[in-house]
């Protein structure tokens, strides 16, 4: 059960991004409905000039062209919203399976004789698409195409396939289950649709029937879900759909209620707006009801608190008065007196059965900013605004007196009147109070549900953050305690919802990145990603990965440098080592330090800060003055070593931001010990490995002087690259440090057995 809502409340919020556009259409069409419409030209003389009609006419037109195409636009917005990764390319193939899809279906008709003529195509329940005639599925085509596209996308673009089959894998693989699944989906609706026709008819011929009833529970149906999440899939089908009605105007046929005022907006033949409008006159309740319910939870505040309420419900109550955003006020509530928010639920089902029962046609969905827009233009004949008023001033007066009532006689603890230990707030004070900075606000939702390793999902829609947990927790604020109603629900959920007004997509930013690193799990095969990608030693890094491919699965290896030149001469050479070993590694090379890093699992540093140019220098000047010169230890190390933390640290910071959560930098750079040391100061929580090749070397040499594979020697070894000691050296059990001590004293250490030439001659003191 549990999966299924998930599912649903996911399916919801897809929705919503297409359904966002919408609005915006509705703007440019009231605006080109302002321009274009000859009655305000008595009041404002400038708007009759033949070249402002024409701009009006040009702007309202083209918008409308959206509203045609709706389909299209759901078809291709549902897989943005339900892909968890690499959204662009899942948005193409809903696309794709659109056009495959309407044009199957459109083969389908014709096989079977079933394409009507031009003249009989609205009777035979037909129309035009992309100019492709197809069955009248209106804007359900493009939800059912979005989503079945999304669901697969997710489903089959991670497989990945060896050798000369690597070319198919990921989203070449969703495309190929695509066109069959498309082309199959246009044959089956293209008998199913007919019956399907028939049931929205009856369904929306019963809700109709029902009258002012049936307005009355759809409204409180939208607003009672919207805890859930679920509330889009009550208003959408109404909207966008023939259940919202039906209507021709100027020549073209328009389902749901909300294309269809919009036509009617740009069309100067219609009179009067469609009654179908009042499945949109939600913002009876965000204008005037809870404006009224913040005057109540005023009123009703403690005298010592009547302060810090107002200065809380004022914005509250404003922001849903002009813009329709009502969750910072409804969540407040919510939580601290749930049956409020069923009252409310009720009330603004009463707001729309008055609605309907008064006759308004008026246009008001969310605040008085889009109200006025919308209506003010069409006069009011066309929209007969003036009711929606009255209406309004009736639901303020009801809002008011219930919710007075209702807190004052169960002592609800609405803001302001709160036990004496705890603080005034709205549930989204702090995103108010933030200015736009929600950087805090992330990292205090991500340790109040018990840290980034229980953050699963991340997700918004235009008001609200949706964070979905592995585990069930308590959520708790960093700096405060939290009411007992709100901890109860979290200890029996694991999807939390905030309300942050307009700025949940802000708000999503500093979460978004917990969430890619908890899909892109810790396990193989892994990303592997190498700063300073324009080393010479890089191929030979990968070469040697390559060879142990079976140990250590790679997904994709990414070379990240702020050198491009020389960055792009090693890429192909490291390119041929991949290829040669493997087809299915994707390979990038870049300058951008979050297409390198976002995601990784390993990010292996190998930097020269000032490259070779001042390698030569931290060697020569301390000759200079009598001081052996060397990259890594005395004066040109330590040089050395000044010039590499700072950068290092900034390499560390870039990949706590991107990286996986547990992602380990494998540091590669000299001075090793120094940078090291320098990394520990200044980010002692980083999870960085310091390596050096300078002991496997050692080792090999003392092999070769034992005359055994160094895989034999049982070695400890403290220290870092050129600052290492070997306290024990061990074959079979057996201590050969004596011996090492002995040959190393005498020859040095050499490449190869006794007898060969040292590579040092100066003695090496023991002790």
């Amino acid at each position: 059960m549990k999966r299924a809502v998930n599912a649903l409340q996911n399916f919801g919020k897809s929705l919503y991004g297409p359904v966002l556009i919408l609005p915006i259409v509705g703007l440019f069409i009231a605006l080109g409905n302002v321009l274009g419409n000859g009655n305000l030209a008595e009041y404002l003389p400038f708007l009759g000039h033949p070249l402002i009609q024409s701009i009006g006419q040009l702007i309202a037109k083209s918008a409308v062209s959206v509203l045609v195409n709706l389909a299209l636009v759901f078809a291709v917005g549902i897989p943005i919203g339900l892909a968890s990764r690499d959204k662009g390319y899942a948005a193409l193939i809903g696309l794709v399976t659109f056009v495959v899809f309407i044009n199957a279906m459109n083969v389908t008709l014709q096989l079977q004789g079933e394409l009507a003529p031009a003249d009989q195509m609205k009777a035979a329940g037909q129309g035009m698409v992309l100019g492709v005639q197809v069955l009248e599925m209106g804007v359900f085509a493009g939800i059912l195409t979005g989503a079945l596209s999304g669901y697969l996308y997710n489903k089959y673009s991670g497989v990945q396939f060896n050798g000369a089959m690597a070319i198919y894998s990921g989203h070449c693989f969703v495309a190929i289950v695509m066109l069959p699944v498309s082309m199959l989906l246009g044959v089956v609706m293209s008998e199913l649709w007919p019956f399907a026709q028939h049931g929205i008819s009856a369904l929306a011929l019963a809700i109709k029937g029902s009258g002012p009833f049936g307005v009355m529970i759809y409204g409180f149906l939208e607003r009672i879900l919207v805890p859930t999440g679920l509330h889009h899939l009550v208003y959408t089908p109404f909207l966008y759909t023939e259940l919202g009605g039906t209507q021709e105007v100027c020549g073209a046929t328009y389902q749901g209620a909300r294309n269809i005022y919009f036509a009617e907006m740009a069309c100067p033949d219609v009179k009067q707006l469609s009654s179908t409008v009042v499945w949109d006159a939600r913002g009876i309740s965000k204008m005037f009801g809870l404006p009224a319910a913040a005057l109540a939870m005023y009123m009703t505040a403690r005298p010592e608190r009547k302060a810090i309420a107002k200065a809380i419900l004022i914005p509250a109550a404003l922001t849903s008065l002009l813009v329709g955003v009502t969750e910072p006020i409804e969540f407040s509530f919510l939580f601290v007196a749930p049956l409020l928010f069923v009252v409310h639920a009720v009330l603004t089902g009463i707001g729309m059965m008055l609605f309907s029962l008064f006759g308004v046609h008026a246009i008001g969905a969310n605040g008085i900013i889009d109200f006025i827009l919308y209506n003010l233009p069409l006069g009011t004949e066309k929209s007969n605004w003036p009711m929606y008023i009255v209406v309004g001033l009736i639901m303020f007066a009801l809002y008011f007196v219930v919710f007075r009532f209702l807190i004052l006689h169960l002592n609800m603890k609405t803001p302001g009147r709160e036990d004496d230990e705890q603080e005034t707030r709205l549930y989204s004070k702090q995103e108010y109070q933030a200015k736009g900075n929600n950087d805090g606000l992330g990292e205090s939702i991500v340790t109040g549900l018990g840290g980034r390793d229980n953050i699963e999902v991340v997700d918004n829609c235009y008001t609200r953050l949706r964070v979905t947990g592995k585990r069930c927790c308590h959520y708790r604020r960093a700096a405060d305690s939290e009411r007992p109603a709100r901890k109860a629900l979290s200890n029996k959920v694991t999807t939390f919802r905030w309300s942050t007004g307009c700025t949940s997509k802000k708000c999503e930013k500093p979460l978004r990145r917990f969430s890619d690193r908890e899909q892109n799990m810790f396990t193989p095969p892994f990303i592997l990603s190498i700063a300073g990608g324009g080393s010479t030693y890089t191929p030979g890094i990968v070469k040697s990965l390559m060879v142990r491919l079976q140990d250590f699965p790679l997904a994709e290896i990414r070379l990240y440098d702020i050198d491009d030149a020389r960055q792009n001469t090693i890429a192909p050479v490291v390119e041929k080592v991949i290829r040669d070993h493997s087809q299915s590694i994707k390979f990038t090379v870049t300058a951008d330090p979050e297409v390198a890093f976002s995601g990784a699992h390993f990010v292996f540093a190998q930097m020269r800060v000032g490259q070779y140019k001042m390698r030569e220098q931290d060697e020569k000047i301390p000759l200079r003055h009598g001081v052996v010169g060397q990259e890594t230890c005395g004066p040109g190390g330590l040089a050395y070593g000044l010039r590499t933390i700072l950068p290092m640290v900034e390499l560390v910071d870039l990949v706590e931001r991107y990286a996986h959560q547990k992602a380990w930098i494998v540091n590669y750079s000299n001075p090793a010990a120094i940078v090291a040391e320098g990394v520990r100061r200044l980010r002692p929580n980083a999870r960085v490995l310091n390596i050096c090749d300078m002991p496997v070397a050692a080792m090999r040499n003392m092999g070769a002087i034992l005359g055994v594979d160094r895989r034999r020697l049982d070695v400890d070894y403290f220290g870092l690259n050129h600052f290492g000691w070997f306290t024990r050296v061990r074959v079979d059990g057996e201590d050969k440090l004596p011996e090492l001590r002995r040959h190393i004293a005498k020859f040095g250490l050499l490449d190869g057995g006794c007898g060969q030439k040292p590579i040092h001659s100066t003695r090496i003191r023991r002790g």
